[in-house]
């Protein structure tokens, strides 16, 4: 977490843009869920997890611009924990 705050410190100096930094830890178990749910299993999901798992995570950030309360669970980074886990 430290590391990915580090980083995104430095792109909003060099941009001068603001950078929001989103926890993704849940987002692939949550893919999942949505592709079996939609019919795909074990092979069929292949290559599908991490698109299912980018939109996932950016409707929940869409979804928290909006004000909604029923916004996917992610939270800002700065609210998550302070744990150094290892970076995907």
């Amino acid at each position: 977490a430290r590391r990915a705050r580090r980083f995104s410190e430095r792109v909003a100096e060099r941009t001068g843009k603001p950078v929001v930094l989103w926890d993704e830890r849940m987002s692939s178990m949550a893919a999942e869920r949505a592709l079996r749910e939609g019919g795909l299993d074990g092979k069929a999901q292949r290559g599908k997890v991490d698109r299912v798992a980018a939109s996932l995570l950016l409707q929940s950030y869409l979804d928290s611009r909006r004000g909604r309360q029923d916004a996917w669970d992610a939270r800002s980074a700065d609210d998550a924990d302070d744990e150094d886990s290892p970076e995907r």
